[in-house]
């Protein structure tokens, strides 16, 4: 079968008998009319002003997304507002949050497993102000 683009929405499908892609085609069959294109971005209008999505905050820390995502479904790091259930959830994160996620890289970096690295109670020797360098 061969690539084609949707005439529709114009995403690329591998084409069957039609020029539609799958959702298009499913839609045009439910509703006798073509698969709307545009949709009204509501969380767009929810979205605070300070919060970044969680892409724009791995590439901030340098955490991977999966590794991010992983923390979250495993309830080690949790995003001030959360938009949505379910599979269509929407992060988005407070500067705080990453400034925490940051230190938290850092932390594992150094040496320290995630679990390790959230612990509040630190030995001395491994409490670091702004001015104290990481151990190499």
């Amino acid at each position: 079968m061969a690539m084609s683009v949707c005439v529709n929405c114009g995403r690329a499908h591998r084409m069957h008998r039609t020029d539609l892609c799958g959702a298009c085609y499913q839609y045009q069959g439910a509703h006798g009319v073509n698969r709307p294109t545009v949709f009204n971005s509501f969380l767009a209008e929810r979205q605070p002003d300070d919060a970044l999505t969680t892409t724009e905050v791995a590439v901030r820390t340098g955490i991977g997304l999966r590794v991010l995502r992983s923390w979250v479904h495993r309830d080690l790091v949790t995003p001030s507002y959360a938009v949505g259930f379910g599979s269509g959830v929407h992060w988005w994160w407070s500067p705080a949050d990453v400034v925490f996620l940051a230190s938290l890289k850092a932390r594992i970096d150094w040496g320290m497993t995630v679990e390790g690295a959230l612990r509040r109670d630190d030995p001395p020797s491994l409490q670091f102000d702004s001015t104290t360098a990481p151990p190499k």
